[in-house]
C-alpha cells in the first residue's frame, strides 16, 4: 500500500505468522465464556480513551484560557480571538470524543442479530463526526452472526479502534473495512491511507497511544489474533482473525 494508493489489492486471507514484526500476540483458544474478562478490558480501554481524548482536552483547554487572560490584560484583542477559536475547536473535538465513549457504551452490550446495527451505527456517525469515507466490504451479513457474543464484541472494539486512530494519529482521508471468511473463522482488515508510522518504534515507545495494546487485548479476548502492517508514508492496515466458535 502506498500513499498514491490508499488500499492494497486483496490476495486472499492468509495465516499470521508469529515472526512477522507486525505480530502483537498469540492466539489463544476460544471459548465461550470471558465476560469478567471482557468487562476489565472494557474498564481499561475506556480509561485509556478518556485520558488520551476528553481529559487531554480539558487540560489544554485550561492552558489556553490563561493564555487568553494574558492576552486580554495586554489588550492584544486580536490574539484573543485567535486563541477563542483554536479553544473552539478542541471543545467540539472533546464533544465529538465524548459522543463516541456514549455511543461505544450503548454497544457494548450488543450481540448477535444486533452487532451488525451496532457496526453500522458506529460507522454513519463515525463519518458524521470525522467526515472520513469509510467504505465497508461484508459479502455476508451472517459472518459476525456466526460468532459468539464476546468475539462480536471483540471484534466491534478493534474496528472502533482501528478507525480512531487513522483519524487521530495518521490523518487519514480514506478507510476501508473488509470482513472475509476462511475455513477456520473470519479475517476483518481495517486499512488507511495515512501517514503511517514504524510498527516496531511504536511497540517500544507507545503502543499504549496508539491503541496496539488494547486492539491485542481484545483480539486474545475473541480467541484470535492480530497484526499491525505499516510503514512511514504509506497507510496501515490492521488484520484481525477471529476463529468459529467450537463446537460445545
Amino acid at each position: 500500500m502506498t500513499a498514491d494508493t490508499p488500499y492494497s489489492q486483496n490476495t486472499g486471507p492468509a495465516p499470521l505468522d508469529p515472526e512477522d514484526k507486525g505480530w502483537l500476540g498469540p492466539a489463544l483458544p476460544a471459548s465461550p465464556g470471558g465476560c469478567e474478562t471482557t468487562i476489565r478490558q472494557e474498564r481499561r480501554r475506556l480509561a485509556r480513551e478518556l485520558h488520551n481524548g476528553p481529559l487531554q482536552v480539558l487540560a489544554t483547554v485550561g492552558l489556553e484560557l490563561a493564555v487568553c487572560q494574558r492576552l486580554a490584560r495586554q489588550g492584544n484583542l486580536d490574539m484573543v480571538n485567535e486563541e477563542l477559536a483554536r479553544l473552539d475547536r478542541m471543545v467540539q473535538r472533546g464533544i465529538a470524543d465524548c459522543r463516541h465513549f456514549i455511543a461505544d457504551l450503548h454497544e457494548s452490550a450488543s450481540n448477535g442479530p444486533h452487532a451488525l446495527e451496532a457496526l453500522d451505527s458506529y460507522l454513519a456517525d463515525y463519518r458524521a463526526s470525522t467526515g472520513l469515507d469509510v467504505a465497508l466490504d461484508l459479502p455476508d451479513n451472517a459472518l459476525l452472526n456466526r460468532l459468539w457474543a464476546d468475539q462480536q464484541a471483540a471484534v466491534l472494539r478493534v474496528v472502533q479502534e482501528a478507525p480512531q486512530n487513522a483519524y487521530k494519529h495518521a490523518h487519514a482521508t480514506q478507510i476501508r473495512l473488509t470482513f472475509r471468511p476462511r475455513p477456520d473463522g473470519v479475517e476483518i482488515c481495517i486499512e488507511d491511507n495515512g501517514v503511517g508510522f514504524d510498527v516496531s518504534h511504536a511497540q517500544q515507545q507507545s503502543p499504549v497511544h496508539l491503541g496496539l495494546i488494547g486492539m491485542s487485548e481484545w483480539a486474545e479476548e475473541a480467541g484470535g489474533a492480530l497484526a499491525v502492517e505499516s510503514q512511514p508514508g504509506q497507510g496501515s492496515r490492521v488484520i484481525l482473525v477471529v476463529p468459529w466458535p467450537r463446537s460445545s
